[in-house]
């Protein structure tokens, strides 16, 4: 077991061993632990498939990271986030300001097409 590990309560060692030896890497297993809490090892092996799934659809590991923590470990909202990042992201729009108006208008495409057209004036 990696050095990290050690690191663990026992507690906390009962609860990855089964998703290391799933072939998860242990910085993402511990990832997942601090975005959801100590859940049990079914909800962390939940949330480490919905991220694997939004990555093999094209999306960055650290950005969906980044969405699933934004949005409570919703599949469908971090979806919806990513979609549009990566739409205004191809339309020429900064990253950070995408990111702020799709919070501001809860991912609502007009609205935040609205805000970027305006702030980029």
């Amino acid at each position: 077991l990696d050095s990290t590990a050690d690191l663990l309560s026992q507690r906390d060692q009962e609860l990855i061993q089964p998703l290391l030896r799933q072939g998860y890497p242990i910085s993402r297993v511990i990832w997942a632990i601090q975005n959801i809490g100590q859940g049990s090892t079914q909800q962390i092996l939940k949330y480490l498939r919905t991220q694997d799934r939004l990555c093999m659809e094209g999306y960055k590991e650290r950005l969906v990271e980044e969405a699933m923590e934004i949005f409570q470990n919703s599949e469908e909202k971090a979806k919806e986030f990513l979609t549009l990042m990566t739409q205004f992201d191809e339309m020429g729009f900064h990253h950070e300001d995408i990111k702020e108006v799709l919070l501001i208008h809860n991912n609502h495409r007009e609205r935040a097409f609205e805000e970027l057209v305006a702030r980029s004036r």
